[in-house]
């Protein structure tokens, strides 16, 4: 009886503890759950999570001394292998009717067919003289009597040599940097310069020729304009106006183009045959015969 009574009590402290304990998980299980926070409820920092980072930080870097640049110097351009002009010899401008004047040329209605009634003869254009026909090395105007020249470019005067036949000069200029060539005018009067002396381009060097011809008018005079290398080499002589500074060359370009126009509408009669230049006022860029 005694031993029934004993075993009965221990499975019922047994289940007891059980029960306790089942009850004391549950409650841990239900606090833990409790102490999450919620979606809406902000997560509290830890006590590791509140101690602030210590940044690192360090000195700045000193920079490396810089070794100085050197400048870099332009690219100087290449010398020039043939002379640059900065005019043609004279004043051209656009023709004006009420002065008869295109610059310092003047519109008279003289010229003979020797010349081809043109007021001016063009690079490499052809004359018949006594020994038959032959091309110009140079361009060839007809000016009023008293017109300036101009040195076309920079440099010395190399010779001045007069001429008894048509009692006039002519001047040859050796360009700044370019000992092998020449810058000549060919019947020039009344001379500003000597052998030797320097110019510049603009610098006056003398007056037009007088030209005792019956093709051009007695208020007219004469001049040439040749350029080309003095050695045996190369070309005899280049079109001046294929030579022009391209600061000028456009503007005295147009300016030849129309002055030819205009004086075939003032003396009615086409004369010049623009259709055969290379440039304006050329008919061929160089002649190589000598």
């Amino acid at each position: 009886m005694n031993k029934g009574i004993s075993a009965t009590l221990i499975i019922i402290i047994v289940v007891a503890m059980v029960g306790v304990a089942v009850v004391s998980l549950q409650s841990l299980k239900l606090e833990v759950k409790n102490n999450e926070p919620t979606a809406d409820e902000p997560k509290t920092e830890t006590d590791e999570e509140k101690i602030p980072a210590i940044k690192e930080t360090s000195q700045p870097k000193e920079k490396p001394e810089e070794t100085p640049k050197e400048p870099i110097s332009p690219i100087p351009k290449p010398a020039p292998t043939q002379p640059i002009l900065k005019n043609i010899g004279f004043n051209l401008d656009f023709y004006d009717p009420s002065t008869k004047k295109a610059g310092d040329i003047l519109f008279v209605n003289k010229i003979g067919d020797h010349f081809n009634n043109k007021i001016f003869l063009e690079f490499a254009h052809e004359v018949v003289g006594t020994d038959g026909p032959s091309i110009l090395p140079h361009p060839t105007y007809f000016l009023p009597l008293g017109t300036k020249l101009f040195s076309p470019v920079e440099g010395k005067i190399d010779k001045v040599n007069y001429q008894e036949r048509d009692d006039d000069y002519e001047i040859n200029i050796i360009p700044d940097g370019l000992p092998s060539w020449r810058v000549s005018f060919d019947h020039i009067i009344n001379l500003k310069v000597q052998e030797g002396d320097k110019v510049r381009a603009g610098d006056i060097v003398g007056e037009v020729a007088q030209r005792n011809s019956p093709a051009i008018p007695p208020e007219l005079g004469w001049t040439e304009l040749q350029v080309g290398p003095s050695s045996s080499s190369g070309p005899m002589a280049v079109c001046p106006f294929s030579l022009l500074d391209d600061s000028v060359k456009g503007d005295i370009e147009s300016k030849i183009t129309q002055l030819t126009k205009d004086w075939e509408e003032f003396i009615g009669k086409d004369v010049y045959k623009q259709e055969d230049w290379v440039a304006p006022g050329c008919l061929l860029h160089n002649i190589t015969e000598r």
